[in-house]
């Protein structure tokens, strides 16, 4: 059952973030000295301590992860921060170059960003800022699976509502979620699909005004309809080539973040190499 709705134009909570199979999972990789420690604290442990023990350590953790308490507070805010990582994502692959899924001219552009590259991002956004808050700090490995559920299940409703046509101006009025993909075959991070996001390169543009939304994306048509056409003409072997650019990215960045990769070619006599480099 998922925990995360959109509603109105945000995120919000629709059960508790942490569930029976993310705790049991937790037990069995970092939370068994929490769980000695609590066995310890038990009296007459030997009526069925071990069940007690682990049952008071779940409703701590319960209480830790409770909506409406201080780190879910925190969490939906940051949920509410994915559509400003949708435009980073795309702001990353037109400053890098990924020429398959950026085209532009002189007043505005267009970005393809892959599913995959923002669930990831976006994950890395929310274990960085929230997994040291102070409510939640002594479980350790399960804050993270609850941010990373929490994340992929905003991704998830956010993706549904633009993928049924509706539009998303970003907080800047000058950029829009404007579509969405859900069959391109990307397989990057097991995500398939992918956004268009746009953006007015104009002075003074406001795409939270209706009419000049409208104006915005009937004079994008013609990049939209073309950028459309090179997808479809994209062999399997440009589609892996762009998917292993992504990966290869993600395997050399911090675990403290999404970092801004900068993706230059080198060309010598023999070869070309690509080279990565990060700036934060």
């Amino acid at each position: 059952m998922a925990t995360v709705g959109w509603k109105r134009g945000q995120f919000r909570l629709t059960g508790h973030p942490m569930n029976g199979e993310m705790f049991e999972a937790w037990l069995r990789a970092e939370g068994r000295p929490m769980l000695r420690e609590s066995l310890r604290n038990t009296r007459f442990r030997w009526c069925f301590g071990n069940r007690r023990a682990k049952r008071r350590l779940r409703r701590a953790a319960r209480t830790a992860f409770r909506p409406g308490g201080t780190f879910s507070l925190a969490m939906v805010r940051q949920l509410n921060r994915l559509p400003v990582v949708v435009r980073g994502c795309a702001a990353g692959i037109q400053k890098t170059g990924y020429r398959q899924l950026c085209t532009f001219d002189a007043e505005k552009n267009l970005s393809v960003v892959p599913r995959g590259v923002v669930q990831y991002d976006f994950k890395a956004l929310m274990v960085s800022e929230l997994a040291g808050m102070a409510q939640v700090r002594e479980f350790s490995g399960l804050t993270e699976r609850v941010l990373a559920a929490a994340a992929l299940e905003a991704e998830r409703a956010l993706f549904d509502v633009i993928a049924k046509g509706r539009q998303l101006v970003d907080d800047t009025g000058r950029g829009m979620i404007m579509g969405a993909d859900r069959d391109f075959r990307w397989k990057l991070n097991g995500s398939d699909g992918h956004y268009y996001y746009a953006a007015s390169l104009q002075e003074g543009a406001d795409l939270t005004n209706s009419r000049d939304r409208r104006r915005f994306l009937a004079a994008m048509r013609e990049l939209y309809q073309g950028q459309t056409v090179h997808l479809k003409r994209m062999r399997v072997e440009e589609i892996s080539e762009t998917r292993e650019t992504f990966r290869i990215r993600q395997t050399v960045e911090s675990g403290n973040g999404p970092a801004t990769m900068t993706i230059r070619v080198r060309k010598t006599r023999e070869t070309e190499e690509t080279i990565l480099t990060r700036s934060f």
